[in-house]
């Protein structure tokens, strides 16, 4: 290549410009995935918050404040999945940590009303 009629300063801001679109698309990949596994993991958290309120009402736990706790839980995975889809990945975190523990806090109060 002859660099006789290129600056340094040319050849450095070509350069640069190279490896940032590079980053950008790197960093828009990483993102992408980000959001994806959020919307599993929300899909999944609201499987495991609906499960301990079908099986303890099948063995016939009374309803009660378990079940407005489990379903709190449940309703903060869409919430999870919406903020994922829309690219908030650390809010979807905090709202998925929110009903993992309100749906364990619920299991948790039902197990001590069964025989």
């Amino acid at each position: 290549m002859d660099t006789r009629g290129t600056s340094k300063d040319e050849l450095r801001a070509a350069f640069q410009q190279q490896s940032q679109t590079g980053r950008a698309q790197a960093r828009s990949r990483e993102a992408l995935a980000a959001r994806r596994v959020g919307m599993i993991v929300s899909v999944l958290l609201g499987v495991a918050a609906l499960m301990p309120v079908v099986l303890r009402t099948s063995q016939g736990a009374p309803a009660g404040l378990w079940i407005a706790l489990c379903g709190l839980g449940l309703l903060m995975s869409p919430v999870g999945w919406l903020l994922a889809k829309f690219g908030r990945t650390r809010w979807m975190f905090v709202a998925l940590a929110i009903g993992f523990l309100l749906a364990q806090t619920g299991d948790m109060s039902a197990r001590d009303l069964l025989p």
